[in-house]
């Protein structure tokens, strides 16, 4: 896009020597890319901060993500029965704000940072006691129904 000389200053990027991109009013074609100044290095001291961290933790063997993967010879009984009552993915959304969040769509995941824990579960239970009372209430309209 087109920017002044004066904005692209004020914004802190630096213009280059090649007037080559500009336009006939004088505008320079901007991409985007702003080259630090002096006083604008804030930023790339925190992205510097962030990548040292990431190197060390990757140096050390750290693992930002588990995966609890066991094969099918090697579970027990238990966690076969567990596995197959969790059809739904309940039981791991109820243990679990990582699946709960990726089960979400992206409104709501950008929503969710200001929920509590206790939001979520009860979240998870109202909607399960919904399900559960819909026969119920369904049943007792019928009744209620049929009697006019």
């Amino acid at each position: 896009f087109w920017l002044k000389p004066s904005w692209l200053r004020h914004l802190g990027c630096r213009l280059s020597q090649d007037h080559s991109c500009r336009d006939p009013l004088g505008a320079i074609l901007f991409d985007g890319v702003c080259h630090p100044t002096a006083g604008a290095g804030t930023m790339m001291l925190l992205r510097r901060a962030t990548q040292q961290a990431l190197a060390s933790r990757r140096a050390a063997g750290v693992r930002t993500a588990t995966t609890a993967v066991v094969s099918a010879s090697q579970e027990t009984m238990s966690q076969k029965a567990w596995r197959w009552l969790d059809i739904t993915g309940f039981l791991t959304k109820w243990h679990s704000r990582r699946a709960w969040i990726l089960d979400l769509d992206p409104p709501s995941r950008a929503a969710s940072v200001m929920m509590t824990e206790y939001e979520r579960k009860l979240l998870l239970w109202l909607t399960w006691m919904n399900f559960f009372f819909m026969p119920i209430s369904l049943w007792y309209w019928y009744g209620q129904f049929t009697h006019l």
